[in-house]
């Protein structure tokens, strides 16, 4: 008996979904359990792991140097790449061609290091989000460019 392909897919995503939210829920018991959760979260903890969330997932999702990762579940199409193959190769690959779709991941892989290793995992997510505004000054300046503004004080545009 031959299932419905969607209903496979759907099996697919569903162990994706069991994956993350036991991942999600175990941080959250044991963390409690061990007194490591604070009342509420830092406003700077926030913004700190919102930035590096972006960061990694683009990172994840776009770079030539994070394709290893990708490959077994991705092929290749032009200048871009689609999920390949069926089932759960597809549902990951789906994953991780979508920084929407990754961020998830990276937050709770920087969750629980907050919570584990806080220092560490501080200092590394810092270097993310100041990779992050990095890029975002290097778009609005080429922005800036492309509309013929100055980018910078010395340099007159023509």
């Amino acid at each position: 008996m031959h299932e419905h392909p969607e209903r496979r897919e759907l099996i697919s995503y569903a162990v994706l979904d069991v994956v993350y939210d036991t991942a999600l829920v175990g941080l959250a018991v044991a963390a409690e359990r061990e007194g490591r959760l604070s009342e509420r979260p830092a406003a700077a903890d926030i913004v700190l792991l919102g930035l590096a969330v972006h960061e990694v997932s683009r990172l994840v999702v776009t770079e030539r140097v994070t394709a290893p990762l990708r490959a077994p579940f991705v092929e290749r199409q032009g200048h871009g790449e689609t999920p390949a193959g069926k089932g759960l190769r597809h549902a990951i690959g789906e994953l991780v061609t979508c920084p929407y779709c990754t961020g998830p991941w990276v937050g709770l892989a920087l969750a629980a290091g907050f919570v584990w290793a806080p220092r560490p995992v501080r200092f590394v997510s810092g270097l993310f989000a100041a990779l992050a505004i990095s890029d975002f000054l290097h778009g609005a300046r080429a922005v800036l460019r492309r509309a013929g503004k100055r980018t910078h004080p010395c340099r007159e545009v023509h």
